[in-house]
């Protein structure tokens, strides 16, 4: 058990803990008895209880001022220590101090040579040549430099020299008199009362009048109304004006007129008035002071990767050159072509985008974008919950490159592609918390705003086509002739220094002190560990692409050839509680463009997602943009190729046509299809009104078709006997007199096709509609007559 410590606190001691300040009257055999400063009440301070406040941080113990001390105060001023005052008092001081030092030792050797402990130092006897040396050769040591006797003839040079015997006895007497009387006595800062007093030289008196100081005062609030930042010549111009009109009225009263001040004046009271942050607040606002001159951050803010993350966007400061034709995704087969033959370069500035750790300051994913979107967010998330290995193999990168992370705590400011509805649904989606932050607080989120910094000046300044921190920085440089490299070379460039350049530099941010973020993202590996990661399928709903198809046999079939499927998708179709059951059909598939191994399903009536598997394993490990590379260049053909095979095809193919053709001719093959000319004839005769009178069958014999029909009109045919086939010919019936059709005992069955007309007859037809007719009465109804067609021809 520790014994307490009783400390000698005396009377009239002041601490002050958490705003409350008491002071201790007496000290007890058990504590201390102290008052409340502001209420006055007596309590008791145990031994313990001190000993823990004294523990505790923002503890001030202020102890009662001793005589000595108080003169030391008195004598400095305002100030309450020697540190505050400038660096060449300090120094003089300690000049002063060193020689008292130097004299106060040999005035005790000098003492002990005489054994006179009574023995004087006297002004005399401190201007002796051989004393003087001593002192200066001693003091010399204790201060630092070398002090003279006497002065050096020639040159032109600043040195210390000793004062003359006056002088040094005064200085004697000021610091004896720093040396307590007594052991209860406080000792007093001897260099305190040595220490020039510079500070209160000069005539502290205002030179001016109150009147005009008001007037001053006056002018310096009516422009600092409106943060507009108003200069002083133009305070001083209102202030000029306004003694003009005062000057008047005091002279028509015979008083002396007021001097305008000059603009230095005026500046120096306008300082007295505001004090720096104030002047930022009048001419800038709140929040730009806030920005300017706000605390930073001194705190380690996470200590799991992944815990915490910045992301940020930011316009490079580069002009890169962009092949029109490189840009697939969003042209047609035609604008290819075109834009192939073409070969257009635009000259474009890019959008970047990081995501940041802050526990070990390592970049988690990097974006390019042509502008700010949504899309270009996701994929940095998406970049971030992967591995980044591919990168890595693919551009020849040998440093430490960042495991895939759970997304935690995400800060992100109000920039177009980062605070909208896509990405906030899909953070809060994946298990993270977004954090919305102001863009003109540098300290929401400094770490991925200093990173900018040290990308610009260590890797964007040294590529062609950089443009400079500002308009106009680089006057003598051409970017836009200097622009050469491509979006693939740039995007190269900023891999390789993410994974091999970055993680080594060194970092001297606050929490990190020199080491490098491969150091400490290893140490935290080990020690903490990294935040939980994301599972797939959840990865894949929130972060990834979605199609909507509908599923078959063979799976499921994104971006027109990409197929997925597995046994559980097959049941979960077949399952007729519930996919089956749906009259919804389209199913949701969602796809990771970054791996296309696995694919998830969302099924209506279905309760759990369901992982597919990709079907073609030519595709395997590879992203969407990489198998649409992949089959284009299976589909690209050479023109002169496509002339030959195409030829070829066209000939093959008229060949046999033609061959067919001439076989039909030969053989008399009735034609399946009619003619243009024949359809027009037939139409005619159809939708003229006649009717044609069916002709009688044969006596005896069935209709084409009945023989071996399965159901024949229930007629019953023998083919025994004498039965046999019955040959005939049709024979002309001869005219016959004419007679009105029964149409009401005729059915539909009965009518035939009116055969066409010949060409003379029509063009009699033609001649005499032209001229005008009579109509006919509707008690005489049209009478035609028509027969069976004799020595039916193939239609030509």
């Amino acid at each position: 058990m520790n014994i307490a410590p009783r400390y000698d606190l005396s009377p009239g001691t002041e601490l002050t803990v958490n705003a409350r300040t008491v002071v201790v009257n007496r000290k007890t055999d058990h504590g201390y008895e102290a008052a409340d400063q502001a209420s006055g009440r007596v309590e008791f301070l145990p031994y313990v209880m001190l000993a823990r406040l004294l523990k505790q941080p923002g503890l001030s113990l202020k102890k009662p001022m001793s005589v000595t001390s108080a003169k030391a105060q008195l004598r400095l001023g305002t100030y309450q220590a020697v540190e505050a005052l400038p660096t060449k008092q300090q120094e003089n001081g300690a000049f002063k101090l060193a020689i008292c030092a130097a004299i106060a030792e040999i005035h005790d050797a000098i003492r002990q040579e005489k054994d006179d402990p009574d023995y004087q130092l006297s002004q005399r006897k401190l201007d002796d040549l051989e004393l003087r040396e001593r002192i200066a050769n001693l003091a010399s040591t204790y201060f630092g430099k070398k002090i003279h006797v006497n002065a050096p003839c020639g040159g032109n040079r600043l040195i210390w020299q000793l004062p003359k015997g006056r002088k040094l006895n005064e200085y004697y007497n000021a610091y004896l008199g720093c040396v307590p009387k007594s052991i209860t006595e406080a000792a007093a800062d001897p260099i305190a009362a040595l220490i020039p007093l510079d500070h209160l030289k000069g005539n502290r008196r205002r030179r001016i009048t109150w009147l005009i100081r008001d007037m001053m005062t006056e002018a310096i609030e009516h422009f600092a109304r409106e943060a507009k930042e108003y200069s002083v010549a133009n305070i001083h111009n209102h202030l000029t004006a306004e003694l003009n009109a005062v000057n008047k009225k005091r002279q028509a009263n015979d008083l002396p007129q007021l001097q305008t001040p000059s603009q230095t004046t005026l500046s120096l009271h306008q300082k007295e008035l505001f004090s720096t942050t104030e002047a930022e607040i009048r001419d800038k606002g709140e929040r730009a002071a806030k920005s300017k001159l706000g605390r930073g951050s001194t705190d380690i803010r996470a200590l799991m990767i992944g815990e915490l993350t910045e992301i940020d966007e930011v316009h490079l400061s580069l002009v890169v050159t962009a092949k029109v034709c490189g840009l697939w995704e969003k042209l047609g087969d035609p604008e290819k072509r075109a834009l192939e033959d073409a070969d257009k370069i635009i000259k474009t500035r890019l959008t970047l985008l990081v995501m940041l750790d802050v526990a070990t300051r390592m970049p988690l994913a990097w974006v390019i974008s042509d502008e700010p979107r949504a899309e270009a967010t996701l994929a940095l998330l998406r970049m971030a919950t992967r591995d980044k290995s591919k990168e890595k193999i693919r551009y020849g990168c040998s440093g430490l490159v960042a495991d895939a992370v759970g997304l935690g705590m995400v800060k992100t400011d109000n920039g177009p592609g980062l605070r909208n509805a896509a990405v906030k649904s899909a953070v809060l989606g994946a298990g993270g918390v977004s954090v919305d932050v102001r863009v003109y607080s540098p300290t929401d989120k400094p770490f991925i705003e200093r990173h900018f910094g040290t990308l610009e000046s260590v890797l964007l300044k040294l590529l062609h086509g950089y443009t400079g921190r500002r308009p106009g920085d680089l006057p003598g440089y051409d970017a836009n002739k200097s622009g050469v490299l491509d979006i693939d070379t740039l995007y190269q460039l900023l891999t390789c220094f993410y994974i091999d350049e970055l993680p080594s530099m060194r970092h001297h941010g606050f929490g990190m002190w020199g080491r490098r973020p491969a150091e400490v993202y290893e140490e935290v590996y080990k020690t903490r560990e990294i935040f939980e990661p994301m599972d797939p399928d959840l990865r894949r709903i929130h972060l990834c692409w979605e199609e909507k198809v509908i599923p078959t046999s063979e799976g499921v079939r994104v971006f027109s050839g990409i197929w997925f499927n597995s046994p559980e998708l097959q049941q979960a179709i077949e399952d007729t509680q519930g996919y089956d059951r749906s009259r919804q059909r389209q199913v949701s598939v969602y796809v990771d463009p970054d791996n296309l191994n696995e694919a998830t399903v969302v099924l209506p009536r279905t309760t759990a997602p369901i992982r597919v598997q990709l079907q073609s394993s030519v595709f395997a490990d590879m992203t969407v943009n990489e198998v649409l590379h992949l089959v284009r260049a299976y589909r690209k053909e050479d023109p002169a190729a496509t002339e030959i095979h195409e030829d070829r095809l066209a000939k093959v193919r008229r060949e046999r046509r033609e061959l067919l053709d001439s076989i039909g001719v030969e053989k008399n093959l009735a034609r399946s299809y009619q003619t243009r000319a024949e359809i027009k004839a037939k139409a005619r005769q159809v939708f003229k009104g006649a009717r044609i009178i069916a002709s009688k069958g044969v006596e005896g014999a069935a209709r084409a078709g009945q023989i071996t029909a399965a159901r024949p009109d229930g007629k019953i045919f023998d083919f025994t006997g004498g039965n046999g086939i019955i040959e005939g010919k049709v024979v002309d019936p001869g005219p016959k007199p004419p007679h009105a059709m029964n149409k009401e005992n005729m059915t539909d069955e009965d009518c035939e096709t009116i055969p066409p007309k010949t060409a003379k007859g029509a063009g009699k037809k033609r001649a005499s509609a032209k001229k005008p007719q009579k109509p006919s009465s509707p008690a005489e109804p049209p009478k035609e007559i028509f027969g069976r067609p004799v020595n039916l021809k193939r239609l030509e």
